[in-house]
């Protein structure tokens, strides 16, 4: 066996066939790489994999076509039956020679994620677990196609015959459906009798992060299962004995099918391992550690019927369930018990709401804040749908404030045409279980509660009184976070007076950069410099910061005041020394204008007896917006988190991040993205058909 597997692995690199292969699936895999990974942003390659399904259509029963067709065409077929090797070590050898061309190329595909990796956190789990399920479902669709060439001399009615079975398997789901919607129980049984084959069906739970050992065994037995055929095809001309052989291949099946529905029997929870990076089947370790100090008895009413209840949400509750004795769980019919929530609210709240509940407190979790709706506008006006989930997030925090309570206030400067805070923003304070309000100082002062006040980026100057009420609370030793405004119309005169107290100061211009987004100079992408609010985003993720100012320490020798960013711009960035509106050329004029790096992020601290103040700076307005946020994978909205979670320096807050089966998106500035879209896209097949075609041509000369 050892020696066909060498040989015919030989024969595959010195007859082309194996470079071309390798070659054209990578050249197409970095076509979709670009699209999806360089261009959009993704931070996996699962869309990839899956497109290159439909390519492995055409590209699988040309590799396969002629594995046993040429030994026939040739009349050599005999010779291998009457060697001194067995046939099924001669077909498994064949079949090993193939696996290997299609595992190398896995390889190469395997080694996008890594490129990927040097720009954001790659999700190595569901990565991994994608480029096993496309090995694993090419080496069915070759075993498919060894089967049908072992039946035919021609390679070219191999290779339809085996075209037209892949492509069938590849629309096997829509085939079925077309059985499904007839509605007999015949059809019904034709559909899942189809679904034996559905291959897409089980590849699907390998993106989705799941390692199912029952998909791995079913993939195991459809190999085996047609390796066998083949071995029964090969041997048919010196086996006289047919009818034996069609008996044994029928058992063979039956054995396969029985072996299947006995490994469907084992439970999930025995059988499914959650590998994503956000545990997106399972709860994290903060929801543990809730759980685990969680002392009062909590009952947990879904405002709805078992019969209709959301899976997603009923298996999240069945996690809480057997994770803490502490939490049950019921279900409330509002057709039966339609008063139900009056106990608890004046509002009937929406289907599949959660009522968490204990002796002395109560929190409701709305059915809609647990999933959220992401749409992001394409290029040519369509609009692209996908769904993240908070599930876990809503219920943990739900739990966390009947064992806590709310003890914090955020609140948000209003008066001065501020943006308001958009709603994935309060949403994240909300979660930490934290009240966010707007403020407005006219005729009062900033509340004691107040753990953090928020001066988000006000398009007309705060007034003296405002100032002095801000710098009141900055000497008791309040926290800050303060956005620049992105205009130079207005004098800010009070609003730089609260900066001035922290030692710090803007200028008039923007800063552009080399080091920028989609090719805009003033969409920045800055160094983050490790800090305690670019926890989990330094070294991993990036962040935009459009149209930003820079800061400036006033007076480096005071010790009463410090300042130490955390967003820094790159050596080749400057600042335009021209009022925002006047700024026309975008070139840097070393005459006029300022060099780089530039800090345009930073916490500023400013001692005052035995208080300190702190006072997050950031020089970009549009920096903590969801259209900013959208494209850093939730970077900017991470960092926003982590302030607040400072800021109101409590023990208790817990933050259970949103959850998405989709790919994070990640900034990668368009030299780095083309260099390697050239590598993969140009260099490498080309390297690999010159190498296929050196081969080639040496060995047809001598």
């Amino acid at each position: 066996m050892i020696a066909v597997y060498k040989r015919e692995l030989k024969n595959f690199f010195q007859n082309v066939i194996g470079w071309v292969f390798i070659a054209a699936i990578v050249f197409i895999a970095a076509l979709y790489f670009k699209a999806y990974n360089i261009e959009y942003g993704m931070s996996d390659i699962l869309y990839v994999l899956v497109r290159l399904l439909m390519i492995m259509v055409f590209s699988i029963p040309i590799l396969t076509m002629r594995i046993l067709t040429e030994e026939k065409r040739l009349k050599i077929d005999q010779l291998t039956m009457t060697a001194p090797v067995s046939s099924w070590k001669v077909v498994v050898g064949k079949y090993l020679s193939m696996a290997t061309i299609l595992l190398i190329t896995t390889a190469i595909i395997g080694a996008f994620p890594v490129l990927v990796s040097r720009y954001t956190t790659v999700d190595w789990g569901m990565n991994i677990l994608a480029l096993i399920g496309f090995f694993m479902y090419g080496c069915a669709c070759i075993a498919l196609c060894m089967f049908v060439s072992s039946f035919t001399e021609s390679q070219v009615v191999s290779a339809i015959i085996s075209i037209v079975a892949m492509f069938a398997i590849y629309l096997m789901a829509g085939i079925r459906l077309l059985f499904d919607n007839v509605g007999s129980d015949i059809y019904a049984f034709i559909s899942k009798a189809l679904g034996v084959l559905d291959l897409s069906e089980r590849y699907d739970v390998f993106l989705a992060g799941i390692l199912d050992l029952k998909v791995i065994v079913y993939f195991i037995l459809v190999i085996l299962v047609f390796v066998y055929f083949t071995i029964v095809s090969v041997n048919r001309v010196k086996t006289k004995d047919r009818l034996k052989n069609m008996v044994i291949a029928v058992c063979v099946c039956a054995m396969a099918v029985v072996c299947n529905m006995a490994v469907n029997l084992i439970p999930d929870y025995a059988s499914q391992f959650d590998l994503t990076q956000s545990r997106f089947y399972s709860i994290c370790d903060a929801t543990k550690n809730v759980l685990a100090k969680l002392e009062d008895k909590v009952i947990v009413y879904v405002y709805a019927s078992e019969e209709s209840k959301d899976e997603m949400v009923d298996r999240m509750l069945r996690i809480y369930e057997e994770e803490s004795k502490n939490i049950a769980v019921e279900y409330v019919d509002p057709s039966v018990s339609n008063k139900f929530y009056e106990q608890y609210t004046d509002v009937a709240p929406t289907y599949n709401s959660l009522f968490v509940v204990s002796d002395s407190k109560v929190k409701i979790v709305d059915y809609t804040s647990m999933y959220i709706n992401d749409y992001s506008l394409n290029e040519d006006g369509s609009y692209d749908t996908s769904v993240s989930y908070d599930i876990e997030g809503r219920i943990t925090a739900a739990i966390n404030y009947i064992e806590t309570g709310v003890s914090a206030k955020v609140y948000g400067l209003t008066g001065h045409d501020e943006p308001e805070l958009e709603a994935s923003f309060v949403s994240a304070i909300e979660k930490m279980n934290y009240s966010y309000e707007q403020l407005m100082l006219l005729g009062s002062d900033i509340p004691d509660d107040c753990q953090l006040l928020i001066i988000n980026g006000p398009q007309s100057d705060i007034s003296g009184d405002d100032a002095s009420k801000i710098l009141k609370y900055i000497d008791r030793g309040g926290r800050l976070l303060i956005v620049i405004p992105f205009t130079d119309k207005v004098e800010y005169t009070n609003l730089n007076k609260v900066l001035e107290y922290y030692n710090i100061r803007t200028d008039k211009g923007v800063v552009f950069d080399n080091k920028r987004y989609d090719g805009a100079p003033s969409i920045l992408i800055p160094e983050i410099q490790s800090n305690v609010v670019t926890t989990s985003v330094a070294g991993k993720k990036a962040v935009i910061a459009p149209n930003s100012k820079a800061l400036f320490v006033i007076d480096d020798s005071r010790e009463d005041c410090h300042f130490i960013p955390w967003l820094v711009t790159s050596e080749d960035s400057f600042r335009k020394n021209l009022s925002i509106e006047e700024i026309v050329d975008f070139n840097f004029d070393s005459a006029t204008d300022e060099k780089g790096p530039m800090d345009i992020a930073g916490t500023a601290s400013r001692s005052n007896g035995s208080n300190t103040s702190l006072a997050y700076i950031v020089g970009s307005v549009y920096f903590f917006t969801e259209s900013a946020n959208d494209i850093t994978a939730n970077a900017n909205l991470t960092i926003f988190t982590n302030i607040v979670s400072e800021c109101v320096s409590e023990e208790d807050a817990v933050v259970v991040p949103v959850k998405t089966t989709n790919s994070e998106k990640f900034v990668i500035d368009n030299s780095s993205g083309n260099t390697i879209f050239y590598i993969l896209f140009i260099i490498l097949p080309v390297a690999l058909l010159i190498a296929g075609c050196t081969i080639w041509m040496r060995r047809r000369k001598y």
